[in-house]
């Protein structure tokens, strides 16, 4: 994980979880849908936020939502910073322009993509065969995409 975006970009950093995927997240037993704790804090660091973002999405929402909701959970994520940072009186330095957000993605979407590549395999192996197909289809369409986007050229050498 690239420790020193946020000092190379300029920005203030925030406190990242730095291992944020579903079995790191409790839900309460009676709504399954309010978080009731969050465990496993041992790769805490100043950061974006985005990898911790990332993490979580590559790891835990199929590739149509994904696809479908990326975008919208990223704009929700810095909204609320700013929102919060606000009410604390903590002055941002950043606006958080789509030009930055896009930034902290392209410098740390690739290891989080490799991060899925190595842990998602062995969990799906212990799921059901549905279970098991969606979430190697889930990395796969990532690693693809994550091609396309960024070795467009080198894909269409030969053409």
């Amino acid at each position: 994980m690239k420790t020193d975006v946020h000092t190379r970009l300029g920005i203030r950093p925030v406190l990242i979880h730095g291992d944020c995927w579903s079995n790191n997240v409790f839900y309460d037993l009676e709504t399954q849908s309010k978080v009731h704790s969050i465990i496993d804090w041992q790769l805490v660091q100043p950061n974006t936020g985005v990898s911790d973002i990332l993490r979580f999405v590559y790891n835990g929402a199929t590739s149509d939502l994904r696809k479908r909701y990326m975008g919208s959970w990223i704009n929700l994520y810095f909204e609320i910073l700013k929102r919060e940072a606000k009410e604390r009186g903590v002055e941002s330095q950043a606006t958080y322009s789509p030009e930055l957000i896009a930034k902290m993605l392209r410098e740390q979407k690739p290891f989080e993509i490799m991060f899925s590549l190595v842990l998602i395999p062995p969990i799906a192996e212990r799921q059901s065969p549905e279970k098991r197909d969606e979430m190697l289809e889930r990395i796969t369409t990532l690693f693809e995409e994550h091609l396309q986007e960024n070795c467009a050229e080198c894909l269409n050498y030969n053409n």
